[in-house]
């Protein structure tokens, strides 16, 4: 026997014995999973039991998102505010309390809690408080709105607030 046909064998082994064992592994699991079904199936006959099984095919591996609580519309419209704004931040600092936010989804009494007190009498929201207060300007997103900053006397106290 020549070397070169033994080394020539050694190596056909040495590539054939992985898959040949993965074959045989496949093998195996596929007769014990028949058998489970078998006994699963008897299982649900003799005693009117249902079992649930999980495979790959059924099973949810995408991702969920992280429980975060929404921001309310206020808080969406001031970062959007200040991402646009031209005010330092000793300005906002001084006018923060009383900026409000007008936009058409307000009913006349959110308005007077944003301390509107005297309005039009018809129209749309941010009609109805046009020149009421210092305008700052207007907003787009997430809805169309105008920022107002109220004047000190005009200001709602947190009693008011509720």
């Amino acid at each position: 026997m020549e070397w070169k046909s033994i080394f020539l064998g050694v190596g056909i082994g040495v590539l054939l014995m992985p898959v040949l064992f993965l074959i045989g592994l496949r093998l195996f699991l596929w007769l014990v999973a028949r058998k489970l079904r078998s006994v699963v199936k008897n299982i649900e006959e003799q005693g009117g039991f249902q079992v649930h099984t999980a495979g790959w095919s059924n099973l949810n591996l995408t991702p969920q998102p992280a429980l975060v609580e929404p921001k309310s519309l206020r808080q969406q419209l001031q970062e959007n505010f200040l991402t646009k704004t031209s005010l330092s931040s000793q300005e906002w600092e001084q006018i923060r309390d009383r900026v409000v936010f007008v936009h058409d989804e307000l009913d006349e009494s959110e308005l007077r809690q944003l301390g509107f007190s005297e309005m039009a009498p018809e129209g749309s929201a941010r009609e109805r408080v046009k020149g009421l207060a210092t305008f700052l300007g207007s907003l787009q997103q997430p809805v169309e709105a105008d920022v107002y900053v109220l004047n000190q006397d005009s200001c709602p106290t947190e009693t008011d607030k509720g």
